[in-house]
């Protein structure tokens, strides 16, 4: 009970609408990317890309729990650095009341040279 009584001191009273978000709320965040390179084998074949866009189910630890192509970039290559990438990357979890929950995040491989 004592928490609630000084979080109600701090904000004001429970009626009052807040102009800012809360501490302790964020989205998921990327702490470390990692490059996915740009394949060979696209190189190869002459082919450019803007970028392949990657889901990633993030749990409430920051590890990852799935990544899926979102956008594709429509070359096998290109779609597989960009999961590999997203993958090996490290995220912080999403925050919910001071609470680290699961949450998504959309990872963007540019692959512009």
């Amino acid at each position: 009970m004592l928490p609630l009584l000084l979080a109600l001191s701090v904000t004001g009273s429970p009626t009052s609408s807040p102009t800012t978000a809360p501490p302790c709320y964020r989205d998921v965040a990327l702490v470390t990317a990692v490059d996915p390179g740009y394949p060979e084998s696209a190189k190869d074949l002459g082919i450019a890309f803007d970028e392949v866009v990657v889901q990633v189910d993030v749990n409430a630890d920051g590890t990852v729990s799935e990544a899926r192509i979102y956008k594709s970039g429509h070359i096998m290559a290109l779609d597989a650095a960009a999961l590999r990438a997203a993958r090996t990357s490290i995220y912080a979890p999403k925050m919910i009341a001071c609470t680290a929950v699961a949450g998504v995040y959309m990872f963007i491989a540019d692959f512009r040279q």
